[in-house]
């Protein structure tokens, strides 16, 4: 239904025609009649989903990074993570997930595309996954002209953490963190450290990094950070596939337990693209042999 208004304008529908106004004009617009999409087009739309779900968890996982990101960050890695699920090795769509995943496309990833971490930090950490799934991450030796300072930075902390995450078991488990503290005009040495906790197998591990300025306070060594949503280096640095010699397990001594995926929807999503493909698959089957589809209003439902 559509009405005049106080000023003589037409707002709302009638019919096919919708009236709105914009300043001071009256538009009039048809509506847009019902899409059919083809099986293909609803396949692309599940997978995004799948990886916009696969995403969701990586920002809760890394909730500290994700706090100071840029505004796009969200639609960037939706967009990364779906492109590392459709480069794998070569699973078809309805049976991969990152799982399958080409790893390396998170590889570089930015939590704030205005700080880029190589443009502050000019030193790379060699990072390996050892054969029980624990992981070494190696700074080599630096000065601290290697970096680049904000303005009346006195130090800064380099804050390494590690989470492996199963999406087929849904969980993930922190790893290991570990912070590096620099001060400004001196030097360090190479060094070494191992995540206290190893990866299970079938899990994937992923490493982050983030540079974290401060100047004392008068009270606190590290008294005032410095950095905000305007200035925030942090990325992915290192992303690998467990080994099959995993042998990490939960670990109640240092309280680093599977923590659940809340709110991820992939399983549901795989079982509905292989109930799509399913039924396609019949669909074809049957044009082949020649039969009619089965006429009436009534739908077909699969198990």
């Amino acid at each position: 239904m559509a009405i005049i208004d106080k000023k003589g304008f037409i707002r709302g529908r009638i019919g096919n025609m919708v009236y709105r106004k914009v300043g001071d004009t009256n538009i009039i617009q048809s509506r847009p009649g019902k899409v059919r999409q083809t099986a293909a087009t609803k396949e692309s739309a599940l997978e995004f989903g799948l990886a916009s779900s696969t995403a969701k968890v990586l920002r809760q996982m890394f909730a500290g990074l994700s706090h100071y990101a840029d505004g796009g960050m969200i639609n960037r890695l939706n967009n990364t993570v779906l492109n590392a699920i459709r480069n794998g090795d070569g699973a078809t769509r309805g049976h991969r997930d990152l799982h399958q995943g080409d790893l390396s496309a998170l590889i570089g990833f930015q939590f704030n595309k205005n700080s880029p971490l190589d443009e502050t930090l000019l030193i790379t950490p060699d990072i390996v996954i050892n054969n029980d799934g624990s992981v070494k991450v190696m700074p080599p030796a630096m000065d601290s002209s290697e970096l680049c300072w904000l303005d009346n930075a006195q130090g800064c902390s380099l804050r390494f953490t590690v989470i492996s995450v199963d999406f087929k078991q849904q969980y993930h488990q922190l790893l290991g963190h570990h912070e590096i503290e620099v001060t400004k005009g001196k030097s360090l040495e190479q060094m070494e450290w191992i995540t206290p906790e190893s990866a299970e197998n079938g899990s994937i591990v992923l490493v982050a990094l983030s540079v974290v300025f401060y100047a004392p306070d008068g009270i606190r060594h590290n008294g005032i950070v410095l950095n905000d949503k305007s200035f925030f280096p942090a990325a992915i640095i290192a992303a690998f596939h467990a080994p099959e010699t995993a042998d990490g397990k939960e670990n109640k001594e240092t309280k680093s337990y599977r923590l659940p995926l809340p709110g991820y929807l992939g399983g549901d999503i795989l079982r509905e693209l292989e109930r799509l493909q399913l039924k396609e698959s019949k669909k074809r089957n049957n044009n082949s042999s020649g039969m009619s589809p089965p006429s009436g209003k009534g739908k077909i439902l699969f198990n």
